[in-house]
């Protein structure tokens, strides 16, 4: 069947392609600058202006952009263009933070569709192909960028969108797509769907899946393609940049995402230092769009993790296939360990399937890492043991069943079920899991005077920071049995004659009240303290101990503890 052709451009020699990418680069950077005033802060503060890119290499003296740029000027701060000119908005699910807005003029949607277009293109479509999309729709940018780009092509979409798994297995069968486009995890769950209605997946009508939006490692690929029948290429992209149609591996060769060069720069830096690292080394990879209008990007920090390499099926350069995130990296007693390096043990492990959730917790001083897997039972050991092998970690693997996602995976998560026999509380309450670690400690570093900690009961987990303990606090209950062990004597803190025996009774912090704690409840007795609100306990932990009836000194009383080396 005769093939679409080509675009000049992605055959150009590399000086042409060079050269226009310098032209681009220069005209985004006076675009940045003079449209969008904190780009304006950022290259005053370092010194650079757009007049002094004169060579791609020059680029490496401006400074970055991150997701934390987008949240500081949430909604609209980052857009180059009065909102007249904005024809739509997409955004992040803000999981962890403010969303991440992302708008677009029309020229910005021809761009995308364009190059959406030139990705289904190089994954292998052909003339008269029916396109099946599973990727979400609304703000997420996966759907209506597949939608579109299969549009440009003149191939007939299925617009399903992720979910209702039993109508995909249907409408698969009836419509008889020849490509997917969908996320690799929520095809699994599709597979398991066809396998659980007696429908073998090898049969199905689909040739070619296109599956992005989440890192997934060359044993599953080769898992899908055994298990469906289909060819598996990898697509790339991502909101702040464009959405999906940044990178794409092409059908002749299978070696990698080739980048669309000619409206992205792409960069790799070393994740810790943020030096530019030579071609060919691992590290974390920047983007700098070259032709949008709405939210030009300058050197964006995407977190990502791979290599460059040089150019085959195209002029254009490729990049290693992402299997992991610097900010997904879990650090298990010093050894550095990524989600996709659990993934590549399970495939390789007989017996178990590719859904997996990863559990860290707190095991006496040290991290204790679960597995929980689907599988065969007796295949759990074989597993520990490959973790053992290949990774260097000991780990608990626990068969059990793991929640399908119609959209991207979720590979960490925190500890479910009761804790374990002996378990802290801290355990018990979710303290270790990873995105409380990390909150905790981005909020240990920006609160530099709430380095002294105060004490709490021995049941209690230790005080967090005030950013962190403003968020858990509220969650934590006082265990059965601890008021009588807690001294029902007036505390020493708050000067105001409250019992934390009557606060334990009722099932609250048995953090002692301090004044400040005691006024913000207006002066309530220690009866009401259920009710008070989560800063007045933020301000218990961390209002510095004074005797009773007198005005604490943070000053004198730091000086005091440092004298006595108390903590």
């Amino acid at each position: 069947m005769k093939a679409f052709a080509l675009e000049p451009i992605e055959q150009a020699p590399r000086q042409e392609l060079a050269r226009l990418q310098l032209e681009r680069l220069q005209c985004t950077l006076k675009h940045a600058y003079e449209n969008v005033a904190h780009y304006r802060k950022k290259f005053d503060a370092a010194g650079v202006k757009p007049g002094d890119c004169r060579t791609l290499e020059d680029l490496r003296r401006f400074p970055f952009t991150t997701k934390t740029d987008l949240r500081e000027t949430y909604p609209f701060g980052m857009f180059a263009v009065p909102m007249e000119r904005i024809v739509r908005i997409h955004a992040s699910s803000g999981t962890t933070g403010k969303p991440t807005v992302v708008g677009y003029t029309a020229r910005d949607i021809e761009m995308w569709t364009n190059l959406m277009a030139r990705s289904i293109r190089a994954a292998g479509a052909r003339p008269g192909d029916k396109v099946h999309v599973a990727y979400g729709y609304g703000l997420f940018t996966g759907g209506l960028g597949a939608h579109y780009g299969a549009e440009r092509l003149g191939l007939a979409v299925i617009p399903l969108g992720g979910g209702m798994t039993e109508r995909q297995v249907q409408l698969i069968a009836d419509f008889k797509p020849d490509i997917i486009m969908v996320t690799p995890s929520y095809m699994l769950a599709i597979a398991d769907e066809m396998e659980r209605q007696g429908v073998d997946p090898k049969a199905s009508s689909l040739r070619i899946g296109i599956f992005g939006a989440e890192p997934w490692t060359n044993e599953m690929r080769a898992s899908i393609e055994q298990r469906v029948g289909l060819e598996a290429l990898d697509l790339y992209g991502l909101s702040e940049v464009i959405g999906p149609g940044v990178a794409q591996e092409c059908s002749e060769t299978k070696d990698g995402l080739t980048i669309w060069e000619d409206h992205f720069y792409p960069e790799i830096v070393d994740p810790q230092s943020g030096e530019l690292l030579p071609e060919g080394e691992k590290g974390e990879l920047l983007f700098t769009s070259l032709t949008k209008e709405a939210l030009p990007v300058i050197r964006y920090r995407t977190r990502d993790l791979t290599r460059l390499l040089p150019p085959t099926a195209r002029s254009m350069r490729r990049m290693e296939k992402i299997t992991g995130r610097s900010d997904d990296m879990l650090i298990i007693r010093g050894v550095n360990v990524f989600p996709s390096q659990i993934e590549e043990l399970i495939l390789k492990t007989a017996g178990l399937s590719p859904h997996y959730v990863l559990e860290l917790s707190k095991s006496g001083p040290l991290d204790h890492l679960t597995v929980v897997v689907e599988g065969a039972a007796d295949s759990a050991a074989a597993l520990a043991h490959n973790i053992k092998s290949y990774i260097g970690i000991s780990a608990e693997v626990r068969v059990g069943t793991i929640e399908r996602s119609i959209g991207k995976a979720k590979r960490v998560a925190a500890p479910s079920g009761p804790p374990s026999a002996g378990a802290s509380p801290r355990k018990a309450q979710g303290f270790w899991s990873p995105i409380a670690r990390a909150t905790r400690r981005s909020a240990w570093r920006s609160n530099a005077k709430a380095r002294r900690w105060c004490s709490t009961s021995p049941t209690m987990p230790p005080p967090r920071p005030p950013s962190v303990a403003k968020v858990l606090m509220c969650s934590l209950t006082t265990p059965a049995g601890t008021a009588s062990r807690i001294s029902s004597t007036p505390s020493r803190r708050n000067g105001s004659g409250c019992s934390t025996a009557t606060c334990a009774a009722r099932s609250t912090c048995t953090a002692s009240l301090c004044r400040r704690c005691w006024r913000a409840a207006g002066g309530a007795s220690s009866t009401s303290h259920p009710t008070l609100r989560a800063s007045a306990l933020l301000a218990s932990r961390f209002t510095p101990r004074a005797k009773a009836g007198s005005s604490p000194s943070p000053r004198r009383w730091h000086a005091k503890s440092r004298a006595k080396g108390s903590r």
